[in-house]
């Protein structure tokens, strides 16, 4: 039978590849995938086990938007921790299966074949594989430079077909923190075109050397083309729940349903009491593992610097991940099966965020703690040492 030329044309997506190389060779330390090492907060467990497992809140479908506790817990947070206000009954905000299926279900309301979205590169892969596969345009701008220079390029590259500009902050795969000056003038700009400003903010509290976290759509009048995503995944360690959340414009909560009812009807019930539980404990929990995580940058930091230049970074001020530059000539997935194979340790090619010019890795410095995250570190040294 015949495979849709559009979907085959789309890149594999990276994470099983590189999670089948760590498979087939035991012992691998895994500084790939974008998750964190803590679990959700202990109170979760504790309040599913008092849920009624045979109720029929649980048993069957909720309403297509999530559930009441959990939308009463996401308004109180979003005044609180974004200064997005959503008035009770408002309806401008979704629960959906992760981040990802709100991006996907934005974007199919907002676009038509043909039509062009502006992506910040390296850029989130699976964002660009979406745009493509209704058929679109990822416009993708480079975002090395200064946030002047950024925003020129986003100003030209925008067309008649434009639709959105993709912010991602902090970002994924960088770690760059980008300022309130910066995404209040693209949002500003979408404003005066037009267009959707969607901002990713998966990983809101996720910020180090003093920065400063900004959700574009606390932006006073912005609420008409302005989309914000929020993730349970890496804040509460809840990837496995599939739990996100977006704040849309109202015209597109219609056309927002209509695709989350077609692809999942509702979110899974007791993910979403799960996910209510733990915005009931609040960011604080967050904050606190996120120290160790911010322990886990500065090893790594002061290790890469040792390799001297051999490598380039910028210093990630937000998210789990360091963006690399190795300063040779070995194809970025070519080294990182070295890496596993001969030095045991797992990163991700710089090919799948759109570098395709040099050997870029995206290394994680979330998924590991203590000495088990120091020794997959000395690893990935030991192997740009020996390699490059």
């Amino acid at each position: 039978m015949k495979i849709s030329n559009k979907i085959s044309l789309i890149q594999e997506p990276v994470i099983p590849l590189v999670g089948r190389l760590v498979n087939e060779n035991p012992g691998t330390i895994s500084l790939g995938q974008g998750v964190v090492f803590y679990q959700p907060p202990k109170k979760v467990f504790e309040d599913i086990a008092k849920l009624d497992l045979s109720s029929s809140e649980i048993n069957l479908y909720s309403y297509v938007g999530g559930i009441k506790i959990l939308r009463e817990k996401i308004r109180e947070k979003l005044l609180t921790d974004n200064g997005i206000k959503v008035s009770e009954g408002n309806s401008s905000f979704q629960v959906s299966s992760g981040a990802n299926m709100a991006f996907y279900n934005i974007l199919k309301s907002i676009i038509d074949e043909g039509d062009e979205v502006i992506i910040l590169s390296p850029y989130y892969f699976n964002y660009e594989m979406a745009i493509r596969m209704f058929n679109c345009i990822p416009v993708v701008i480079d975002s090395f430079g200064s946030e002047e220079e950024v925003y020129r390029r986003i100003e030209t590259a925008l067309t008649p077909k434009s639709r959105a500009i993709v912010t991602i902050s902090p970002n994924n795969p960088t770690g760059e923190v980008l300022s309130e000056e910066f995404l209040r003038k693209v949002n500003f700009l979408c404003k005066s075109k037009m267009i959707y400003h969607i901002s990713d903010e998966a990983y809101e509290y996720f910020v180090y050397n003093g920065k400063k976290h900004f959700s574009s759509g606390s932006i006073e009048g912005s609420e008409d083309y302005t989309i914000s995503l929020f993730s349970m995944s890496k804040s509460y360690g809840m990837a496995g729940w599939r739990i996100g959340y977006s704040v849309m414009p109202e015209k597109l909560v219609g056309p927002f349903r209509k695709i989350q009812d077609t692809n999942a009807i509702c979110p899974n019930v007791i993910a979403q009491y799960a996910a209510a539980y733990a915005l009931d404990v609040g960011k604080a929990y967050c904050l606190e593992q996120i120290r160790t995580i911010e322990e886990n940058r500065k090893y790594a930091l002061q290790a890469l610097k040792s390799l001297g230049n051999k490598i380039e970074f910028k210093e990630p001020d937000g998210a789990i991940y360091f963006y690399l530059k190795v300063n040779c000539d070995i194809q970025p997935i070519e080294l990182v099966k070295r890496l596993v194979k001969e030095f045991k340790v797992a990163v991700i090619p710089g090919t799948a965020f759109g570098s395709n010019i040099g050997c870029y890795l995206r290394l994680g410095f979330g998924a590991v703690t203590g000495d088990r995250f120091k020794e997959a570190i000395d690893r990935f040294c030991k192997g740009i040492s020996f390699t490059v």
